[in-house]
């Protein structure tokens, strides 16, 4: 009854009315789902054209990882030297092989490090097609171009680098850019070069040549030398930071404070070192586990270095191996190891492809090939007339009963015309004797001589190679 009295029935154009603002609500509610969805997959596909042009640009990626970099500076440095590109009040900017870096001159520490072997450049300095760098000359930017034979660097991509971000882009450098060239040639500028130095150095206008310099084999130990042309003095520091500064000296006193005691030193000129893998030096722990109990570890592939020194101690010679992680600089084994234990390992690492085999005289016929191995020195011979003489020698050689004291530092390699090859050791004192494993061999009456002499040598170069002085 309630609501008979306050309700009113509807015109019929009202009825009209309302039905059509039902239908206004219903399709704006529509539209409105609709426009959220558009809105929302606008939204998406913004996020994944955003997120797919920043993959497309990752410049980080070009950057060297601390792997990367650890590697890159323990390599020996070659026949040419860094090239410095750019220099001013605050920065170095240099490149070498396959990298090229920003040094903040303040701080010492390295900006940017660009691993060059990820950008598809021609990478070389001289050839038939090459990479240059250039520097405009406010320093902001490197560009990085492909010169050289068309039809070599038509499938290379040229880079400029944004010297304060860092980031790498596939560019090429804009037509009229103003370039820096305060160059000059280091030898007919600096009066006396320190060390291995760079062809090119950067003269500034106070009269100072910038160069770069190491006086050690490793990348690391690169140092930047500022000389005064006028009064000659020069200053130096290491564009790879101190704590890099010279590898092969850090090892070396890893070894002479963690490992030798008071009374050992090492002979001095005795070290062998090799860099290899992982695989290598788990070979190699695995031939000295034979003999004696090491710890399982758990070695993983990377870059190593092995080293062999002559410790002296108490009146006593004794040889040590040391292997160090490249990528840490850790010394990861050290041990004791006999003289044939060292010819294993020499053998294993200069010539992995040759078996551990030593050759009696009975074995030494149809030679085809020698080579000669003193330190980490090969003298090959393939004159057939020289090689019957060896043969001839070794084959009729003698067995000597209780051994010899003689030093036995250089390995003969021999190859038959079968393809079979192994090895012998020399004495490389003034006695004819060789070594076949534990067995002793005397080949001649006369003094060894002779059959240095068919790879060149003399007894005084043999000593000077082999004999190890110390300090």
């Amino acid at each position: 009854m309630l609501e008979k009295m306050y309700t009113t029935k509807m015109s019929a154009d009202k009825e009209k009315l309302q039905s059509r603002f039902s239908k206004i609500r219903m399709g704006s509610g529509r539209l409105s789902k609709v426009m959220g969805g558009v809105l929302l997959a606008v939204v998406i596909l913004s996020i994944i054209i955003i997120s797919l042009v920043v993959a497309m640009k990752t410049y980080d990626d070009y950057s060297m990882s601390n792997e990367e970099f650890a590697d890159y500076i323990s390599r020996d440095v070659g026949s040419i030297m860094a090239v410095p590109d750019y220099i001013d009040d605050d920065r170095l900017v240099f490149h070498y092989i396959d990298g090229f870096f920003v040094y903040d001159r303040d701080s010492g520490e390295m900006l940017h490090k660009i691993n060059l072997r990820k950008l598809n450049i021609a990478g070389h300095s001289q050839g038939e097609c090459f990479t240059v760098f250039d520097i405009d000359k406010d320093g902001k930017f490197a560009y990085l171009t492909n010169d050289g034979n068309l039809e070599f660097i038509k499938d290379f991509d040229n880079y400029i680098i944004d010297l304060e971000t860092g980031e790498v882009n596939i560019g090429n450098k804009p037509e009229g850019t103003a370039l820096f060239n305060s160059y000059a040639d280091t030898f007919s500028t600096v009066p006396k070069a320190f060390g291995w130095a760079s062809d090119r150095c950067i003269i500034d206008e106070a009269g100072r040549a910038y160069y770069l310099t190491t006086d050690d084999s490793a990348i690391a130990a690169i140092q930047l030398v500022i000389a005064d042309l006028k009064t000659n003095d020069i200053s130096k520091s290491y564009v790879f930071g101190d704590s890099y500064a010279s590898l092969s000296q850090r090892k070396l006193d890893i070894i002479k404070t963690t490992v030798l005691g008071s009374n050992q030193e090492i002979l001095t000129n005795s070290g062998c070192q090799w860099e290899t893998d992982g695989a290598a030096v788990k070979a190699i722990i695995d031939k000295l586990s034979e003999t004696r109990n090491i710890k399982q570890m758990d070695i993983k592939d990377g870059n190593y270095d092995v080293r062999t020194y002559d410790i002296w101690s108490n009146d006593k010679n004794q040889i040590m191996i040391f292997i160090f992680d490249n990528y840490s600089s850790e010394l990861i084994f050290y041990e004791d190891i006999s003289m044939d234990e060292h010819k294993f390992i020499v053998n294993y690492l200069n010539y992995p492809e040759l078996p551990d085999k030593f050759f009696n005289p009975q074995d030494i016929n149809n030679l085809e090939f020698a080579e000669l191995v003193v330190g980490d020195v090969s003298y090959p011979i393939v004159v057939r007339d020289n090689l019957v003489q060896i043969e001839k020698m070794l084959s009729g050689a003698k067995r000597i009963k209780g051994g010899t004291a003689c030093p036995f530092d250089a390995i003969l390699i021999l190859t038959k015309t079968d393809g079979v090859r192994g090895v012998v050791t020399l004495a490389t004192d003034s006695c004819s004797i060789f070594k076949s494993y534990d067995e002793y061999y005397k080949y001649s009456d006369g003094a060894n001589e002779e059959i240095f002499g068919f790879f060149g040598l003399n007894m005084e170069e043999i000593i000077d190679m082999t004999v190890h002085k110390s300090d």
